[in-house]
């Protein structure tokens, strides 16, 4: 992790609230808020801002948003409360009531140190209708390694209503942006591009209730603003720096690796280097010293700490490849399910990786990943630039791309009826190199062994009694290929629905086709993030009397999703398969509105439909899978 350096350094994706719903109404907002920023980019790479917020409460949750208002810093920045009150417009005429203060250290974030402070505002006998006051200002010390600043500055959606909202920067040199969605606000330079203004054209609020639980804002309103649209005027100081480190001695106990692994083939001397650094350096920040920005530890400072965040690993890892031989390069990128198109370098960064040339192919490492995969790329850092830093002082922009569909899944699963609606069960799933495989072992990591198997008994049966799990115990390099074998009894795979006639509800696997007709239904807005495109294929093997199952085939071709449901009868039951491949990451609201879209889904709906059908009087089978 990086650690961000102003308000609007780096752009957060929005998760937005689960289930489903719609824009909230302007009625229901909470506050109603005026703003005016300054902030002047200094020669030496220092900001200096001047912020003057105005807020009505509006509701009496309005209220509890505001009871405590936090404004966070490094401590080697300068913070001022310049004044902080509040007033009640609807009584008679009275002196603002002063805010009451504290400042404080703040405690150390997850898996970091910092000496970061806080200043909190408390305001007396807040109620609806009251008016709150305040102007901070706010130095912004220089990020080592980086004359040139960069901001963004982005509308979110928001339960606050913004009335008024202007910012200007200036500059003691010329300054250049990129900003999206400009018809909601106003954009003025000067002749010389050393002032940038920008003004709410009218006011806005935009908050969205009850969506998906994977949906996402990705196109807000945007600013992004820098000195410079070069990436090498933004980082080719920082790259220098990096090169200096990369320069120093590799410590002893790194050394002692490299030695011990002269001779072998490239690929392997990587995954032993990866699995080294994992079992030996911790994923923990250290700001203590000072704000470092984009500037790692020396290292003999890493290895002596025994930890480090994503730029001291990488670091570590590029001087340990370059030792071994292998091509490395530390690269900047934007950690996260979304990353946005790269406008101004630097702008959005937030994370530190490796690029590297392992056999003739290019390769990206993330050392703090709690697992390694060779070839693969975990899903939040694909499809998005990436700043590449050359051994040459040089800073290139490079792609990471989004992975193409592949099976990721596969499984058989044989499922033997017997009295009273209930069913043996025997799965054998294989799952490939991928996201699942990769959530499959941190989750073992996280939560224990037991803990997953338990949650892939509950996934295999509607409700699972005498469940077993047969799987080769995870590690920290994902193979190729792992198998899962499941054995378990469910007590409720058919539902009685009359006195010899079951209903048989398919899978507990859910479909995605309920959540998007809601979505349709219902007024849906946010963009669904699929995961990483895949294939998953299912087979499945029904034994018992009285199934009288017909299923359609059913092949279905899109530019989302492809689908192929087939079904014959045996001689002791039913067999059908399922395959859906996933073919984009995203899903837009646009698209999810296109009438062929709304086609797909109707079609799939009916397909997945017809995986439910009717048992008459299963009885316990003497044939044995």
């Amino acid at each position: 992790m990086i650690k961000g350096n102003g308000y609007f350094a780096v752009i957060a994706l929005l998760l937005i609230n689960p289930a489903h719903g719609k824009r909230q109404s302007v009625t229901d907002a909470p506050l109603a808020s005026r703003i005016k920023e300054a902030c002047h980019f200094n020669a030496d790479g220092s900001v200096d801002c001047r912020y003057t917020a105005t807020v009505q409460i509006l509701t009496a949750a309005g209220r509890d948003r505001v009871s405590r208002m936090d404004f966070s810093y490094p401590e080697e920045d300068t913070f001022t409360l310049v004044d902080a009150s509040v007033r009640f417009p609807d009584e008679p005429a009275q002196p603002p009531m002063k805010a009451k203060v504290d400042i404080r250290m703040e405690p150390n974030p997850y898996l970091g140190f910092s000496r970061n402070k806080t200043t909190s505002l408390a305001f007396p006998h807040l109620r609806k209708h009251a008016v709150i006051r305040y102007t901070v200002k706010h130095h912004y010390a220089a990020v080592p390694y980086l004359p040139h600043v960069t901001r963004m500055l982005a509308f979110h959606p928001d339960a606050e209503r913004l009335d008024a909202y202007q910012m200007t920067y200036t500059a003691e040199r010329p300054l250049y942006y990129h900003a999206q969605l400009t018809d909601q606000f106003r954009v003025k330079t000067t002749r010389d591009k050393k002032k940038i203004e920008v003004t709410l054209v009218k006011p806005r609020y935009e908050n969205y209730i009850n969506e998906l639980p994977n949906g996402y804002v990705r196109t807000i309103p945007y600013l992004q603003v820098g000195s410079s649209l070069s990436a090498q005027d933004n980082f080719g100081a920082m790259a220098k720096k990096y090169n200096l480190i990369l320069q120093q001695p590799l410590p002893p106990d790194a050394r002692r690796v490299i030695q011990s692994l002269q001779g072998r083939p490239a690929a392997a001397q990587v995954a032993e280097i990866m699995h080294y650094l994992h079992q030996r350096y911790r994923y923990l920040g250290d700001w203590r010293a000072s704000n470092r920005g984009y500037v790692p530890f020396d290292l003999a400072q890493i290895e002596q700490n025994g930890y480090g965040d994503c730029k001291d690993l990488s670091i570590l890892l590029t001087a340990m490849l370059r030792e071994a031989g292998v091509q490395a390069r530390p690269a900047l990128v934007e950690r996260g399910l979304y990353a946005m198109p790269l406008s101004i370098p630097g702008a959005t960064a937030n994370h530190a990786i490796v690029q590297a040339k392992i056999a003739g192919r290019i390769e990206w490492l993330d050392p703090t990943q709690y697992f390694y995969a060779p070839g693969y790329v975990a899903s939040d850092l694909q499809d998005r630039a990436a700043l590449v830093f050359t051994p040459e002082g040089k800073v290139i922009v490079d792609a990471i791309p989004v992975f193409s569909p592949r099976q990721e899944q596969r499984v058989e699963r044989e499922e033997i009826f017997t009295a009273e609606g209930q069913s043996t069960i025997h799965e054998r799933q294989v799952r490939m190199l991928g996201g699942e495989l990769a959530t499959l072992f941190q989750g073992d990591s996280d939560h224990g062994v037991e803990s997953i198997n338990l949650s892939l008994c509950n996934a295999v049966a509607n409700e699972n009694a005498q469940c077993r799990v047969e799987r080769d115990p995870t590690r920290y390099q994902l193979p190729d290929v792992y198998r899962v074998n499941i054995h378990a009894e469910d007590h409720h795979a058919l539902t009685r629905i009359a006195d010899a006639r079951y209903l048989y509800l398919g899978s507990p696997y859910p479909t995605e086709w309920d959540d998007f007709n809601r979505y349709q239904r219902e007024g849906g807005l946010t963009d669904i993030y699929l995961g990483e495109p895949r294939k998953l294929l299912r087979r499945i093997n029904l034994v018992g009397q009285g199934i009288t199952a017909a299923i359609d085939a059913c092949r279905l071709r899109s530019q989302w999703f492809d689908i192929d449901i087939a079904g014959e009868k045996t001689a002791l039951g039913y067999r059908y398969s399922k395959q859906i491949t996933i073919k984009t990451p995203w899903i837009s609201h646009a698209d999810i509105m296109q009438p062929a879209f709304q086609t797909l889904v109707t079609r799939a709906s009916h397909c997945y439909d017809r995986l439910n059908f009717i048992v008459n009087a299963p009885g316990v089978q003497t044939v044995q899978p």
